[in-house]
């Protein structure tokens, strides 16, 4: 069965149109989804955080707070002498080794 090509071409021109409009809508719902979303949320959270940096947060309350972190988290100073020098003198005098009292390393019962 052979058809006319001036319905080849009535009815083919309806699907190139059918398949114009279905890629059309997959190439709106990417776009949307991918690209204009995105977009969207981006500067609704920059200007999120822009609203909560400037209103809510109180400045003086930070500094003091974050003044206060660091002085604890600074180490005192260190005074070298008051640390002894492994290297010196590493045997007790008289070659002598301290060894603590019998009764403190068995206790009486």
């Amino acid at each position: 069965m052979k058809l006319p090509a001036s319905i080849i071409i009535k009815y083919g021109k309806i699907g190139v149109i059918a398949v114009m409009i279905v890629i059309l809508g997959i190439l709106g719902w990417f776009l949307n989804s991918y690209v204009y979303v995105p977009l969207t949320q981006a500067v609704a959270l920059a200007e999120l955080k822009t609203y909560v940096s400037l209103v809510s947060v109180n400045k003086t309350g930070l500094d003091k707070l974050v003044a206060k972190i660091t002085r604890d988290r600074e180490p005192s100073p260190l005074d070298w002498n008051k640390i002894r020098n492994p290297f010196e003198n590493p045997v007790p005098k008289n070659n002598e080794i301290a060894t603590p009292p019998v009764n403190e390393i068995i206790p009486k019962q």
